[in-house]
């Protein structure tokens, strides 16, 4: 009788995430059944004034489909949208519109709403009702009472001695108007290494310019650098940055890891960087030492792009007899240029690879075991209670 009682409670279990699963693939499937424009508005904040905001439904469905608007959000109070219901044939569409009546005040920012349609539940269907939707997403800006604005600077990876694009854009979010003029410093760590001067930009309150400009990168490394750009207005500064890339054509030998066996093949993980903004050939070398005797060596060729970190895997077809610790030196040339690096690494018995396995797996098993009969033990404790309601009956 009990285990009769544990099936019926895991089959209680099963059944409505199976629903769940269900239900949400369903919905992905008629995700393209309803359209709604424009995806998005974006309205000046007017203490006290009210706009209204057109918008288009279309039933992309093969079927009639009636559709109810909502909004959400925290302008949702101020927003009130007409017609509340919409009848559409297949591949039908129709406007409907929304009012927003302005609050006399808003925190200087950014707000957001959503106004959406969703499918109307239809009459005598069980208790599950899977329905469409969709929303376009509403932003009232409201300018900061004083001078205030908004940065974002990008810069293009370059070549040593060439020019890259610095791109600033600045939004206006104060009341005041106001020209614009923004300098960059480009940092190598702490120390300054360049110096540049955007053009001067009228920009309107609550309005977007993008400030473009070029800087030769005559630096004497390749590397990472920083532009940092810092406007100062009214006695506030207003400061945004960004990290960039100044090649030269080097090939950096970030890490070497080996997976080796004895007397099997084994293999190394190699990852280089190249701060050169082209593709470049190289051909990589790898040479075993053990106690400094030369093991045997091996030479492949790869290619890499401009700017990429990336790993090469590198089979050891020799296969190394005896654990225990050696010696990786790896060597690259490229463009008649030579690198050398040096890594340690080891060679362990399969045995002791697999105890550390072994533990896990183990680990994962107990884990497992306590899930299941923590869920078990919920699950007896539920029907001894539901037993003892029925003794007290």
């Amino acid at each position: 009788m009990k285990n009769k009682n544990l099936k019926k409670n895991l089959i209680s279990l099963i059944v409505p995430i199976f629903l769940i699963v269900f239900c949400f693939i369903f919905v992905i499937s008629n995700v393209s059944a309803i359209g709604m424009g424009p995806g998005k508005y974006a309205v000046d904040f007017s203490p006290g004034a009210s706009q209204t905001l057109g918008y288009t439904a279309l039933n992309n469905g093969d079927t009639p489909a009636t559709y109810n608007t909502y909004v959400k959000g925290e302008l949702a109070e101020y927003i009130t949208c007409s017609p509340k219901s919409i009848s559409l044939k297949a591949q039908e569409r129709s406007g409907f519109s929304c009012i927003i009546n302005m609050p006399s005040y808003l925190e200087p920012g950014p707000h957001q709403a959503s106004v959406g349609i969703i499918e109307s539940s239809p009459e005598n269907v069980g208790q599950i009702a899977v329905l469409s939707a969709v929303e376009s997403h509403l932003t009232v800006n409201v300018p900061y009472p004083d001078f205030y604005v908004a940065m974002e600077i990008s810069v293009n990876n370059t070549k040593i001695n060439e020019p890259t694009k610095i791109n600033v854009k600045v939004k206006n979010w104060g009341k005041e108007s106001a020209n614009m003029q923004i300098p960059i410093q480009i940092m190598s760590g702490k120390e300054v290494v360049g110096n540049v001067m955007t053009d001067t930009k009228f920009i309107e309150t609550m309005k977007e310019e993008t400030f473009n400009i070029d800087w030769v990168a005559n630096v004497a490394d390749a590397g990472k650098y920083t532009a940092i750009a810092n406007l100062v207005y009214n006695d506030k500064t207003f400061t945004a940055s960004t990290s960039f890339l100044i090649g030269d054509l080097i090939i950096n030998i970030v890490n070497l890891t080996s997976e080796m066996y004895p007397g099997e093949i084994g293999k190394f993980d190699l990852i280089l960087q190249s701060m050169w903004s082209e593709p470049v050939d190289v051909n990589v070398g790898i040479e075993v030492l053990k106690d400094n005797i030369s093991l045997g060596s091996k030479t492949e060729k790869f290619s890499i792009n401009g700017f990429e970190e990336k790993d090469f895997k590198i089979f050891w077809d020799t296969p190394l007899q005896e654990a225990g610790k050696y010696q990786a030196k790896v060597k690259l040339n490229y463009n008649n240029t030579e690198k050398e690096s040096l890594f340690n690494f080891e060679i362990k018995n399969r045995g002791e690879s697999k105890i550390g396995i072994m533990a896990v797996v183990v680990g994962l098993v107990i884990i497992f075991v306590l899930i299941i009969l923590a869920v078990l033990f919920f699950i007896r404790k539920g029907i001894m209670k539901k037993n003892r309601k029925k003794q007290k009956k």
